[in-house]
């Protein structure tokens, strides 16, 4: 019996029991009082130390099972071999102590107490009554009373496991509970982490968009200006193309807003993309812009070149908008370890030299795929350079 653990039904039904017993004794006492040769007092003493001296090791919450049995052994079975030789015959003492062997057995440490109680004491009474017979009968009926002793054993056992299981079920169910409602709340944070992520996304794809557009537009628009007077058809075909970059602007725009890839990059691979890019801004903003490609090509992802593209976006506008550059040369160079874009302008580099919103979201960028923006100033101009790790398994067909 477990600390803290209270007597269930069954233990006081067997405490109940043993109180019969202690009665039943009592009234054997009166009834052969003229047969037995020691004092009736003493032996209703010993009768109560019988009943009692055992429950001090069982009582509610302690279980001392060795020290029971050795205690019942002494009173119940020194009272029973007394009296069993006093009548000369059976009195059947020892039945609920066989009965007690089996409802409190412990495994093979108390393997004793059932020799004691199914042999020793059976074959002691058939000695002081000289009957054999009265040995193979004690011993059958103690064995009965053992087995339904340990029969009762067994279901406190299992029900004692019952109740242990179902413990540790509530403990999970709390457990699991208590992980659920974790997971709901690393649910909730990881949605308001994605919708600011998100968001910081939208604002640098608007940003290089519209930024890039109207930069582009504006200067356009100034070249118009001033060819009006001198050739109205060149202005004409010009403020035509404007027109074309401007509606592929908000093209693009809008496939930002509604979160979808432009369907042109899907079919362009990232060079012509970037020379088309660097001729359409050559064009509007009457600026010199180079464009090459070194190494062996290789093929990747969108996202790879949708952040290369934003890069020289930004690149470009920066250049023109703040340094003032009319020269701008731009290399994209494949190389084993990755992918590497420089743009090299001969702007005012103290113009550029602010990191601003559209640097920061470059910089953003590049980190998102382990890459890294390094940004130089020189008398000559402003050198960026945008370099993107790649190993061989993160290179994807378009």
């Amino acid at each position: 019996m477990k600390k803290g653990v209270s007597w269930g039904a069954f233990d006081k039904t067997v405490l109940g029991l043993r109180a019969i017993f202690l009665i039943l004794g009592f009234l054997f006492l009166y009834a052969n009082h003229e047969r037995l040769d020691m004092s009736i007092p003493f032996l209703v003493l010993w009768l109560l130390a019988s009943f009692s001296f055992p429950l001090f090791f069982w009582r509610p919450a302690y279980l001392k099972a060795h020290f029971f049995f050795v205690t019942d052994f002494i009173t119940t079975g020194g009272l029973s071999l007394y009296l069993t030789y006093e009548v000369n015959e059976l009195v059947g003492g020892m039945i609920l102590t066989s009965f007690m062997t089996g409802y409190l057995y412990k495994g093979r440490a108390t393997l004793w107490a059932i020799v004691a109680s199914l042999i020793f004491f059976p074959a002691l009474e058939s000695i002081l009554i000289e009957s054999t017979l009265a040995f193979i009968s004690s011993m059958i009926n103690y064995t009965l009373m053992f087995g339904i002793g340990i029969s009762l054993n067994m279901v406190l056992q299992t029900q004692r496991e019952l109740k242990e299981q179902l413990r540790k079920n509530e403990q999970q169910q709390e457990m699991i509970k208590e992980k659920n409602e974790a997971l709901i709340q690393y649910a909730e944070q990881v949605e308001r982490l994605t919708l600011l992520e998100e968001r910081s996304r939208m604002s640098r794809e608007l940003h290089d968009t519209i930024g890039h557009t109207l930069t582009s537009s504006i200067m356009g628009l100034d070249a118009v200006k001033l060819l009006i007077s001198s050739d109205k058809g060149k202005a004409i075909q010009k403020v035509g193309r404007l027109r074309d970059v401007l509606n592929r602007g908000l093209d693009e725009t809008r496939k930002n807003i509604h979160d979808l890839d432009p369907g042109s990059q899907k079919e362009i691979k990232l060079a012509e993309q970037l020379r088309e890019m660097c001729e359409d801004f050559a064009s509007h903003t009457d600026t010199q812009v180079t464009f090459t490609v070194t190494g062996v090509v290789f093929p990747i992802s969108e996202t790879h070149k949708r952040t290369l593209t934003r890069s020289l976006q930004e690149s470009l506008t920066n250049a023109v908008r703040h340094g003032e550059a009319t020269i701008i040369s731009v290399n994209l160079s494949y190389e084993a370890d990755g992918l590497n874009l420089t743009i090299v302008d001969n702007g005012s580099p103290g113009a550029e030299a602010k990191h601003g919103f559209g640097l920061r979201g470059m910089e953003e960028r590049l980190l998102t795929l382990n890459g890294s923006l390094d940004v130089s100033f020189s008398d000559e101009g402003t050198t960026v350079t945008c370099t993107i790790p790649m190993k061989g398994s993160e290179r994807a067909y378009d």
